[in-house]
C-alpha cells in the first residue's frame, strides 16, 4: 500500500519469502534548477531534457499557465547541466527572476542568490550575464550547502516525498516506462505544491531570513552545538598558512625566484596604479614569467603573488628567514645572517656538551627505579603534575585516563569473573551484563585483540582534502565569494588578459618552431636531392670513365704487365681505377700520393686473385 505521502506499507502474501516494490522501472532522468526567497515567494523553474528540440506543446501550456514567470525546459544533450546548457537558459532565467513579486517594484535594486560550488555556476560569463540583471552571484564556502543552502533543507524533503507520491500514482495508470516528459509534468506538480512557508522556514534554517537573523558569531555557535563544525575544525585546524594551497610551480621555485617573481609582477600593477589605467600584461613581462615557470602555468604566479601579499609566509616558507611585522609587511633574513646564527647555535651546543662531559655521570638506577614504579602505580607523578598545572589540557588529561584504566586492567587481569567491575555507585550509571563483560576483559580476550589489531593494521588514514588557489582572487578556491562583484570582475578581466597574452606567446612558440621544421624539412629535401644529383653525376662518370679504364687494365689483368708498371700513371688515373674499377675508397684516399694510390691498387688485385682462385 502506497501512500501519496511517500510512506510504503507493503502487504504481502505470507507464503511468498520476498516481495518488493518495484522502483526502478525506468532510467529516464531530468534536471530541474530553481530558486526561491526568503518571503516565500518561488522563482521560475528550469527543466533540461534530453535532446535537441521541446516538442511538446502540453508541456509549453503547464509551464506558461501554472509555473511562474520565466519558467523553461531546455534541452542538453544527456538532460545534465553543461557550461553552454547553463549560458543557453541564463538570459530567460535572470528575466524571470526580476519580475518576481516585490523585486519587480525595485528595478535599480541589486539581488542576491547563493549556490553552490558547481562548475558550471561559477563560470566567468555566466556571473557577467547575472550582473547585467543586477543579480549577485555569491557562492558558498566548499561542502557546506547542508548548512548554508536553503533548498537542501524542508524544501527538497517536500519534493522528494511529493515526487515518490506522483510517481506511484502514475505507474499503475500508464502501465509503462515513465519518459522525461512525464518526469517534467509531475516535478511541475511537485514543486508547485511547495509553499511559502516551506521556503521561509528552510532560509529561517540557513539564517538566511532577514527577520529573524542572528549574527555569524551566534550562528556558529548554534551550528558548534549540534555538531556540524567538526569537519570543519579538523579541515582549518592544522593549517596556519597558505603553503598547502599554493600551486606546484610556485612551491618548486627557489626563495630568491619568488622574490623575483614578485618584484616584476608588483612592478606591472604599480605602473599601472602610477598611471591610472588597468594593469596591462605585455609579451615581455609573461615572457619574463616563462623563464621562471612554464609558459601554460605563468598565469598562476598572479595569483601566488595575491596570496603572498595575504600570506608572507609563503614566500620563504622554508628557511624560516619570513619575519612579518604589524603592518603586514615581511622582510626576510639574508645568507649571510643565516649562516652566522647557525654557526653560532653549533658552537653554543659544542659548549653544552663539553660542560655536560666534565660533569660527573649520576646513577641511572634511581630513573629506572622511578619509571618502574610510575608504570604500576595508579596516579604517577609526573602525570599528575602535567595535570594539575593545566586541567584544561586535553592531552595530559587523556594521557593520565588511558593510564588509569590500563593500570586498573592490569590488576584485575586475574580476577574472579563472576565479581563484575562496575563504575562507582556515586555516578548513578546503569551497567548492562554485556558492558561488565567489555569491562572485565579476559587475558584470552586481550591476546586475541593484540592478534586482530596486528593482522588488521592501523587501518584506513582520513586525508585532508587538499585546497587549491583560485586563479583569478588569489583565495582559496573553496572558500566563499561574491562571483559578479565589481572587484571580482574586474580581476577576472585581469586574469583573462594575462591568459590571453601567455596564448599569444604559446601561439608565437608554436609558429616558430613551426617554421624551424619546414625551414629543417625543406633543408633536409635539399640535401637529399643535392645528394641524389651527385650520384647521377658520379654514375654518369663512371658510364663514360668504365672504357677507357678497362681498356687500360686489361694488360696488368692478362698479366702482360706488372700492376707495378702503373706507377707511371698520372695520378688522377690512379684514383678513377681505384674509385671506379676496384670500388674503393680508402680513408684520405683524396689526399694519398702516387705511390700510396699504386700500392692500394696492388693490394686490389691481389685480393681479386685469391678470390678468383677460390
Amino acid at each position: 500500500m502506497a501512500n501519496v505521502d511517500g510512506s510504503v506499507r507493503v502487504i504481502a502474501w505470507l507464503a511468498k519469502k520476498k516481495t518488493e516494490k518495484n522502483t526502478d522501472d525506468s532510467r529516464t532522468s531530468i534536471t530541474s534548477l530553481r530558486i526561491g526567497l526568503a518571503s516565500g515567494s518561488q522563482g521560475p523553474f528550469t527543466f533540461l531534457a534530453k535532446g535537441t528540440r521541446m516538442d511538446r506543446p502540453s508541456i509549453n501550456t503547464l509551464l506558461k499557465e501554472r509555473c511562474p514567470t520565466g519558467s523553461q525546459v531546455v534541452m542538453s544533450p544527456s538532460a545534465y547541466m553543461t557550461d553552454e546548457t547553463y549560458l543557453k537558459l541564463i538570459p530567460v532565467f535572470a528575466k524571470g527572476i526580476r519580475s518576481m513579486d516585490v523585486i519587480k517594484d525595485h528595478p535599480d535594486w541589486w539581488m542576491t542568490i547563493t549556490c553552490d560550488g558547481f562548475g558550471s555556476h561559477i563560470i566567468d560569463k555566466a556571473v557577467e550575464l547575472f550582473a547585467k540583471h543586477k543579480i549577485q552571484i555569491v557562492k558558498e564556502e566548499g561542502d557546506t550547502s547542508q548548512v548554508n543552502q536553503s533548498h537542501d533543507q524542508d524544501v527538497a524533503k517536500k519534493d522528494k516525498n511529493c515526487m515518490r507520491g506522483n510517481l506511484e500514482l502514475v505507474r499503475r495508470k500508464l502501465g509503462k516506462k515513465v519518459d522525461q516528459w512525464s518526469l517534467t509534468a509531475l516535478a511541475i506538480d511537485a514543486q508547485l505544491k511547495v509553499s511559502a512557508e516551506d521556503w521561509a522556514r528552510s532560509h529561517k534554517r540557513v539564517n538566511t531570513k532577514p527577520s529573524c537573523r542572528v549574527n555569524f558569531k551566534d550562528w556558529t555557535k548554534q551550528l558548534d552545538d549540534r555538531g556540524v563544525l567538526v569537519s570543519g575544525e579538523k579541515f582549518f585546524e592544522k593549517r596556519t598558512s597558505l603553503l598547502d594551497a599554493m600551486p606546484a610551480c610556485w612551491t618548486n621555485l627557489s626563495a630568491e625566484h619568488r622574490h623575483e617573481v614578485l618584484t616584476l609582477i608588483r612592478g606591472v600593477c604599480e605602473v599601472a596604479a602610477m598611471c591610472g589605467d588597468k594593469v596591462e600584461w605585455t609579451k615581455d613581462i609573461v615572457c619574463a614569467l616563462a623563464r621562471c615557470v612554464k609558459l601554460e602555468e605563468a598565469h598562476k604566479l598572479r595569483a601566488c603573488c595575491l596570496a603572498a601579499l595575504e600570506d608572507p609566509s609563503v614566500i620563504a616558507h622554508d628557511d624560516g628567514s619570513v619575519t612579518v611585522h604589524e603592518d603586514g609587511t615581511a622582510s626576510t633574513s639574508t645568507n649571510v645572517e643565516a649562516q652566522v646564527e647557525a654557526e653560532a647555535q653549533v658552537e653554543e651546543e659544542a659548549q653544552v656538551e663539553k660542560k655536560v662531559a666534565r660533569e660527573p655521570t649520576e646513577d641511572p638506577a634511581p630513573a629506572s627505579k622511578k619509571n618502574i614504579q610510575d608504570f604500576f602505580h595508579w596516579k604517577p607523578q609526573h602525570l599528575m603534575d602535567s595535570h594539575l598545572k593545566d586541567k584544561h589540557d586535553s592531552e595530559a588529561q587523556d594521557e593520565l585516563f588511558n593510564h588509569m584504566t590500563n593500570c586498573t586492567a592490569q590488576s584485575v587481569w586475574n580476577a574472579n569473573k563472576s565479581q563484575a567491575l562496575e563504575p562507582s555507585p556515586h555516578l548513578d550509571a546503569n551497567v548492562s551484563e554485556d558492558q561488565k563483560q567489555l569491562l572485565c576483559p579476559s587475558c584470552k580476550n586481550v591476546l586475541m585483540g593484540c592478534i586482530l589489531c596486528d593482522v588488521k593494521g592501523k587501518g584506513a588514514a582520513n586525508k585532508l582534502a587538499k585546497r587549491w588557489l583560485d586563479t583569478i582572487s588569489g583565495d582559496v578556491a573553496s572558500c566563499a565569494r561574491c562571483l559578479n562583484s565589481a572587484k571580482r570582475l574586474k580581476q577576472t578581466q585581469e586574469a583573462n588578459q594575462l591568459v590571453a597574452t601567455a596564448a599569444e606567446v604559446s601561439a608565437d612558440v608554436a609558429s616558430e618552431r613551426a617554421a624551424q621544421k619546414a625551414k629543417a624539412t625543406e633543408k633536409k629535401e635539399a640535401t637529399i636531392e643535392k645528394k641524389m644529383e651527385a650520384q647521377a653525376k658520379e654514375a654518369a662518370k663512371k658510364a663514360t670513365l668504365m672504357p677507357q679504364l678497362q681498356l687500360l687494365m686489361e694488360h696488368f689483368i692478362a698479366g702482360r704487365k706488372r700492376i707495378e708498371d702503373s706507377v707511371a700513371l698520372p695520378r688522377a688515373t690512379h684514383q678513377h681505377i681505384l674509385k671506379h674499377r676496384c670500388n674503393l675508397k680508402p680513408n684520405g684516399w683524396t689526399k694519398l700520393t702516387k705511390q700510396q694510390l699504386c700500392e692500394e691498387i696492388a693490394a686490389a688485385f691481389e685480393t681479386a686473385k685469391a678470390v678468383t682462385a677460390l
